[in-house]
């Protein structure tokens, strides 16, 4: 498939062959390498297996071309054409499959413990965190101009910052697998805005930071957030569903302020979008006092 995109396609000059691209590496005959490796260990997943030795040439192989095609630009170029397109090709596959062989063969089968039993939800929740892996990286890539945000050489501050992303992602790809349990679709549907909201904010807040200036609006949904944290770990019970409509809808209508502060009002304008969240958070209040007085917070 690489071979066909090189020769049919060669450089991308219009948006048609832009499309047309898009087409192939969308194709799942564009991963057949990765699927064959998957079908090739589903008969023997051994890593000292005779039959899988090939694995041990391939994998620094693989890491070194991921490390060299991430941080130092380099690619198989024939003339101005490359040779391989994307980042997801058969001399990346081998990197994530002998990962993947050495998780079998080291973590338990039984969950015992709390490490073991920590490491099965993040495993349940894998998808879920490639998910939220994908939209936080590309705010990421939208606000620093680079996938990562870091770069060689590496600096003490980028590697914290990475593995504070990486926690961050783990952390809200289990909250989102945790949702899709939730039955009830009103629920879920509020915990889904909450999800989201929070995690894009969280994001917001660390960009804008670094340049010392942070809305109102999104100090509001950051209070908001750790608010919620505190209170689901003192109370340990879900909140009333009505409940949850009310502070939802307040985060909801936060955010919008948020966006309309910093896309649309003129910065002199900020005082708009508080008028409008105090009012609103009078009224959520007043509507969780009498939810409260109902004897019905909780589910």
């Amino acid at each position: 498939m690489q071979l066909i995109v090189f020769f049919f396609i060669g450089e991308i000059t219009s948006w048609e062959e832009s499309h047309i691209l898009t087409l192939f590496m969308t194709n799942v005959l564009f991963y057949l390498s990765a699927i064959g490796l998957g079908l090739w260990f589903s008969f023997d997943h051994n890593l000292q297996s005779g039959r899988n030795l090939f694995m041990w040439f391939l994998y620094p192989i693989s890491l070194a071309y991921i490390v060299t095609y991430q941080f130092f630009g380099f690619r198989y170029m024939t003339g101005d054409v490359p040779l391989l397109r994307g980042d997801y090709n058969f001399l990346v596959f081998p990197y994530s499959a002998f990962l993947f062989l050495l998780a079998i063969k080291f973590i338990p089968k039984k969950a015992e413990g709390r490490i073991a039993r920590a490491i099965k939800l993040i495993s349940k929740s894998t998808y879920h965190i490639l998910l939220i892996q994908i939209l936080g990286y590309g705010m990421v890539y939208a606000y620093g101009g680079n996938h990562y945000a870091i770069d060689l050489p590496f600096t003490l501050d980028q590697i914290i910052d990475l593995v504070f992303v990486w926690i961050i992602f783990i952390i809200f790809g289990i909250l989102w697998y945790k949702i899709d349990q939730q039955k009830q679709l009103l629920r879920r549907g509020l915990y889904y805005i909450n999800l989201f909201i929070v995690f894009s904010s969280l994001f917001l807040f660390t960009f804008w930071i670094q340049g010392y200036w942070v809305p109102i609006p999104l100090l509001i949904i950051i209070a908001y957030a750790v608010s919620a944290l505190i209170t689901h770990f003192v109370t340990k019970r879900p909140l009333n569903t009505k409940m949850l409509c009310l502070w939802t809808s307040f985060l909801l209508v936060t955010f919008i302020m948020l966006i309309l502060q910093v896309v649309v009002l003129q910065p002199i304008d900020f005082w708009i979008t508080l008028i409008v969240i105090w009012v609103f958070l009078i009224v959520v209040v007043t509507g969780t006092f009498l939810v409260y007085n109902s004897k019905k917070f909780y589910n």
